[in-house]
């Protein structure tokens, strides 16, 4: 006989199991349905006990196949095959306490759009349906749900283990369907139910929501949350610094009046978007590539120095120094010393430290803050490797410098 010399294992089916475990045990060992080493059950019946030790017969039980699925993992296996009847029938039979070789299994029979089937619980895409959420066809075309289980016990299970098509699900689903138009509305609905019920997404989930693009815009181009900076008593002067740099961010005013009017928008402005000290570390972002907002490499090294500079400066005409003595006077001098100044002290040209100085020089003489900000500059000015040179058009503050 072809297996005469075969020393494996031989098996039957044990008494009060369900054929499932057979049909499941079968794909284990080949795929066959009939393998060379399945004893037919009424030939094992004639044998004792002792004879089965013998010839190593062991019986196929609910337990020994799932033993045998963990050691030999699930790629043999066809899920395919069975039924929905058949999968649940499968889970059932995992001890309670093996929670992650449950959800691996893939015997969760799920649907995906018009088509249904076996899926492994912890694959990408796989939530429980628990009724939660209705979301459009177009965003369930890579998802496979799986429907609550008739069976109580199996179903507190489900709810137990699997990821749920919750409002959490949702927004992520929601933030990767890039192709999707109106995206942005099932974002802002599911987080308006979400704060409805006195609760709100998970740290992680609040970051991606900030940092993906789905903020829509008038022109229907898509922008990040934290991307739009929202600086209260500001606009003006936020919008000017978008006026040279567009695309750059955007403001709330350049979003669309369904972003606007939706009843979360209060709260998205106050949570997700640029304001105070994050606003003005996104500006800095933007300003550090602009020229004309640059007020030299001059050194502050505390906020009141930053502060009686700005006091000074405040009428100088110098785009950077404008807009910093009017954020300071709006939101303290702390926040745009730690989170704005490093986007504008880019080196300025000679000719323009040289304008600056003489400023200071024609209105600051009986001022003492004055002297220090001329001072400041001046070591700055005199890093040019021209600024020999250049001294004789440089109007000195007090005869001390002659």
């Amino acid at each position: 006989p072809e297996h005469f010399h075969d020393d494996d294992t031989l098996w039957v089916l044990g008494r009060n199991q369900a054929p499932i475990w057979q049909k499941l045990w079968s794909q284990l060992v080949g795929g066959t349905d009939e393998p060379w080493n399945l004893v037919n059950s009424s030939v094992a019946e004639t044998l004792s006990r002792r004879e089965w030790d013998a010839v190593d017969i062991q019986e196929i039980s609910a337990q020994a196949v799932l033993d045998e699925i963990k050691k030999r993992g699930t790629s043999d296996l066809a899920p395919s095959a069975f039924n929905r009847d058949e999968c649940e029938q499968i889970l059932s039979a995992v001890e309670d306490s093996d929670d992650t070789f449950w959800r691996s299994l893939p015997f969760h029979w799920a649907w995906k759009e018009d088509q249904e089937g076996p899926v492994s619980g912890d694959a990408a895409h796989v939530y429980l349906d628990v009724g939660v959420v209705d979301l459009p066809e177009e965003m369930l075309r890579e998802v496979h749900v799986i429907p609550l289980s008739v069976d109580g016990t199996l179903a507190q299970r489900q709810v137990r283990v699997l990821k749920q098509l919750d409002e959490e699900a949702t927004i992520r689903l929601a933030l990767g369907n890039v192709d999707v138009s109106d995206r942005w509305s099932v974002i802002l609905d599911t987080l308006h139910k979400l704060e409805k019920k006195g609760k709100e997404p998970s740290t992680e989930l609040r970051g991606a929501i900030k940092s993906h693009y789905w903020m829509p815009v008038a022109d229907r181009a898509m922008f990040k949350p934290e991307d739009v900076i929202d600086l209260d008593g500001a606009e003006e002067e936020v919008e000017r610094v978008l006026a040279c740099e567009p695309g750059a961010f955007v403001t709330p005013k350049a979003l669309i009046p369904s972003v606007t009017d939706h009843s979360f928008f209060p709260t998205l402005r106050e949570t997700y978007f640029a304001r105070g000290k994050d606003g003005l570390e996104r500006l800095s972002v933007a300003l550090d590539t602009l020229n004309d907002y640059q007020i030299g490499a001059v050194q502050f090294d505390t906020p009141e120095t930053l502060a009686e500079a700005a006091q000074i400066l405040r009428d100088y005409p110098n785009a950077g120094w404008q807009l910093l003595s009017t954020l300071i006077d709006k939101m303290g001098a702390e926040p745009c010393f730690q989170n704005l100044l490093s986007g504008m002290t880019g080196r300025i040209p000679l000719d323009s430290q040289l304008q600056l100085l003489n400023w200071i020089s024609k209105r600051g003489r009986s001022d003492d803050r004055a002297v220090q900000v001329f001072n400041q500059y001046l070591k700055v000015f005199a890093r040019y490797e021209e600024a020999s040179s250049a001294l004789r058009r440089l109007t000195l503050l007090n005869a001390e410098f002659q």
